[in-house]
């Protein structure tokens, strides 16, 4: 005989399992114990850097954030946008005071890495010699994301990856740590060939790119920057290979007017 159970029993497994504390219940506590795992492990995916950073701490940190804020994702790798807000609040990283901006940008580079791609169109380059700039929009990767940190987080990022040189970027970071930022650095976040990368920018690199996404004409960007250090050319050999823009396209006759920042 098939037995019902009741939906008050469902919801005090339910709250059993999601209880802070485990449960006598050895049970209960098989279930507890992967739901944790599986919220460390995702969590490990998704901020990679920040677990190697925090070691067994990790763990702890991740069951924390867990029952601060449930998972209501079917897939465990769109939660954690909160990770980086929570952490900041933690009185005991508290003095590990560059760890929510590395936790943002590992959080940034997961999500370009999940986004849908987009590919440049290639002929669209062919508007930069066959138009005046003033009718010249530039469309970017709706991806993209731009982030601005005060710590060393590109240096403590770029140490951690398999391929690099651990000692020459631990001892610019561990120097940049020491002196603080007052202007937070820039972090172009944008993904090529399924792989995404943090890009510093310079502020004038940063105002140049948003008069163009708010519309503005390549020549309306172009002229505001007078007398900066962007040097286009290279500007747009790093737009193009780290996949920031995705189309050059004409503007119409009466072009968005020039909005400052």
């Amino acid at each position: 005989m098939n037995k019902t159970i009741s939906p008050n029993a469902q919801e005090n497994f339910l709250s059993a399992i999601c209880s802070p504390s485990l449960s006598p219940n050895p049970g209960i506590a098989v279930y507890q114990r992967n739901r944790w795992a599986q919220a460390e492990r995702a969590l490990a995916i998704s901020f990679p850097t920040l677990a190697k950073l925090l070691g067994e701490g990790f763990g702890r940190l991740s069951r924390e954030f867990l029952l601060a804020c449930p998972n209501p994702f079917s897939d465990w790798g769109e939660w954690g946008e909160e990770f980086p807000d929570f952490i900041a609040a933690q009185v005991s990283t508290s003095h590990l005071a560059y760890l929510p901006e590395t936790a943002l940008l590992d959080w940034c580079i997961h999500i370009a890495e999940r986004a849908q791609n987009v590919k440049f169109l290639i002929d669209s380059i062919a508007l930069l010699s066959e138009l005046n700039p003033a009718d010249v929009g530039v469309k970017f990767n709706p991806h993209i994301r731009f982030i601005w940190t005060h710590y060393p987080a590109f240096e403590i990022w770029t140490m951690h990856q398999a391929d690099a040189d651990f000692s020459a970027w631990s001892e610019k970071a561990r120097e940049k740590l020491h002196h603080v930022n007052a202007s937070p650095q820039c972090l172009v976040i944008s993904r090529r060939h399924w792989r995404a990368t943090p890009t510093p920018i310079r502020d004038s690199e940063y105002k140049f790119m948003s008069s163009l996404l708010r519309g503005n004409s390549l020549l309306s960007a172009l002229n505001k920057l007078e007398n900066t250090d962007v040097d286009f050319s290279v500007w747009l050999s790093n737009a193009l290979s780290n996949g920031w823009v995705t189309e050059f396209y004409p503007l119409p006759t009466h072009s968005p007017k020039d909005l400052s920042l």
